[in-house]
Formats: C-alpha cells, structure tokens, sequence
C-alpha cells in the first residue's frame, strides 16, 4: 500500500475512510489470527507478510528523515512499529465489535503518533 505524502491531511483522511470500509468488510484480520495460533507455516507466512508491510512503513518513515520532514531522533523503526500496532489492533476491535470506529480512532492515534515525529 502507497500512502504518498503523510503530510496531506485530506489524502490521509481519505486513505483512511477508504481503509476502515474495505477492513470492515474483510475477515482476514480473523483467519490470519486463527490460522497463526493453530498452523506454524501459516503463522511464519504471516509473520513474513507483516514485516514486509511493516518495512514499507519503515522504509517510507526513513526517507521521510533523511529529507527533513521528520526530527532527527525520530526512530523510523520504532515509529513503523508502532503504526502496525494501531492498524492490527483497530483491525482486530472492529472485526470483533463488529464496529468501523474502531479502526479509524486507532488509524488516526497512528495519524497523530506521526505528526508528533514531523519536522
């Protein structure tokens, strides 16, 4: 997934809305849950999926510091890290309260963590 700019707070809201639809809809937050606790190979396959998706992350957040749109002790990692906690956990409240709010507030929680790093 291609977030272009995190600065533009439309497009990012507009990411975002788009986002909590397709998740609401989707039961793969559940089965990949089920499946890692039952199937070893399925939890290193999505274990492996997640770091990619997290590198993404991490990769974006790095170029973004080395452009000075984020502070210098900004920790890409740790920041990348913590956006993939926001977007798990909002994924998992909204599948089990059956409630798209949930992955928006934790969406924009991700959001705000990633303003307080900008530059």
């Amino acid at each position: 997934m291609h977030l272009g700019p995190m600065h533009r707070g439309r497009e990012l809201q507009f990411a975002r809305d788009a986002f909590v639809r397709s998740a609401f809809s989707s039961a793969s937050a559940a089965l990949a849950g089920q499946l890692a606790e039952s199937d070893p190979d399925a939890r290193t396959a999505i274990a492996a999926g997640l770091e990619r998706w997290e590198a993404h992350l991490r990769d974006g957040l790095t170029r973004m510091r080395a452009r000075g749109k984020l502070r210098k002790d900004a920790d890409p990692a740790a920041l990348a890290t913590a956006t993939m906690a926001c977007i798990q956990g909002g994924l998992l409240l909204t599948q089990i309260r059956r409630d798209p709010r949930q992955l928006r507030i934790a969406l924009d929680a991700a959001r705000n963590n990633l303003r307080l790093a900008a530059a």
